[in-house]
């Protein structure tokens, strides 16, 4: 993530706090939910306004939040009554360990596209056996930024999954949705399993 994308997070935390945490995330959750026992540990990286985290607990899992911003940690614990964590996926400790569950919403979007292989393999490799990995990107191509000055990075499906298949996981279900913030954005999302593990 670049310094213009960070600060965005930091110095909007509760404008985008507010536009974000009423939204309802069954749809994006409940692929990831149904894959998963109840008291299954969850990291939710880049967990935003806590609105995820909230969601989840009340659903019987045990989730821990990891957030660049400092601003919007704050928030997402305090609505979420979760443990949250300042940090990110680039440079977090937390995929040192294994965990059932791990949600990436939103968040590779932000990063460039040459990266991302590496991050999955990553992130593949924390999962428990039988763990499942939830992952959202912005459908398009090429890079641009918005008003706000954040840096996005498109995605094509079949990029995606190559590059997902590519760090070892495989691909159990993908949906393709509009933005629930009534913009013209259309989001994939995917569940995947790291290759070898149980089904």
């Amino acid at each position: 993530m670049d310094d213009s994308t960070r600060d965005y997070y930091e110095q909007e935390a509760q404008r985008f706090f507010d536009a974000t945490v009423n939204i309802d995330p069954t749809p994006i959750l409940t692929p990831l939910a149904e894959a998963l026992l109840p008291g299954a540990r969850i990291l939710d990286i880049g967990c935003g306004s806590g609105r995820d985290l909230l969601w989840l607990k009340e659903r019987g899992f045990y989730p821990h939040g990891l957030e660049p911003s400092p601003a919007l940690a704050a928030l997402a614990e305090t609505h979420s009554g979760c443990p949250v964590t300042v940090g990110e996926l680039t440079t977090t400790d937390f995929l040192d360990r294994p965990w059932d569950g791990i949600l990436v919403s939103g968040v590779l979007v932000h990063l460039p596209h040459g990266t991302v292989p590496g991050h999955l393999l990553r992130l593949a490799g924390a999962l428990a056996d039988g763990g499942r990995l939830y992952v959202s990107v912005k459908e398009g191509k090429g890079e641009g930024t918005d008003a706000d000055d954040r840096s996005f990075y498109y995605w094509q499906d079949d990029d995606f999954r190559q590059v997902a298949q590519g760090a070892g996981l495989s691909v159990l279900s993908m949906s393709r949705s509009a933005s629930a913030r009534g913009n013209a954005d259309i989001w994939l999302g995917y569940l995947l399993k790291a290759e070898g593990g149980t089904s």
